[in-house]
């Protein structure tokens, strides 16, 4: 649950699972098909938060941090003989807001996708992009690195300055070890 201004609500020792690399795993988190989902280390995956892992190897990079509510999910691609899932790859230092849904192919590193957004089937958003809250990236788009998007549908709206990768990178590290200290 959101506590007022949008931050999400402290967390507790026993509502978390600290796994091997580091990563914390809210127990009222869904991963489906946890054995094709990959947490590279130092994660942080909010209560509520969906990975559907059982459709295709879902791929989660370091100092990431899924908030509440969100989903994460492969899209899939349709031929004449059926259709295939395709794995999801989301790079480090990235955060994906409350309530956001990812169908995307690629999220880089340094990528905020802001609460409530939705991110279409296939699409790759590149390094050091933010996506506003409430946007609609369309399937199959591409979002080119340094650029900031909002609306339905999507659309830039601005670019990144070059230090916005630094600034990610030092943001996700502060946030993990804030919750780090609660949960000791």
């Amino acid at each position: 649950m959101a506590a007022a201004g949008g931050s999400a609500a402290p967390a507790s020792a026993s509502g978390y699972v600290v796994t091997t690399r580091g990563n914390r795993v809210s127990r009222a988190a869904h991963l489906a098909g946890s054995q094709f989902i990959k947490l590279q280390g130092k994660s942080i995956l909010r209560s509520g938060v969906v990975v559907r892992g059982d459709l295709a190897p879902v791929s989660i990079g370091r100092y990431c941090h899924l908030a509440d509510n969100c989903v994460v999910r492969p899209s899939y691609k349709r031929f004449a003989s059926g259709f295939k899932f395709i794995p999801v790859s989301v790079g480090d230092y990235t955060s994906v807001g409350e309530g956001a849904v990812v169908c995307a192919a690629a999220l880089g590193a340094c990528v905020s996708v802001g609460a409530g957004a939705v991110v279409g089937a296939r699409a790759i958003i590149k390094d050091c992009c933010v996506v506003e809250a409430g946007a609609v990236v369309a399937a199959d788009a591409v979002v080119p690195p340094f650029t900031r998007v909002a609306g339905v549908p999507a659309r830039a709206v601005g670019e990144l300055r070059e230090g916005w990768g630094e600034q990610a990178t030092e943001e996700a590290r502060a946030r993990f070890d804030a919750l780090s200290k609660v949960l000791v």
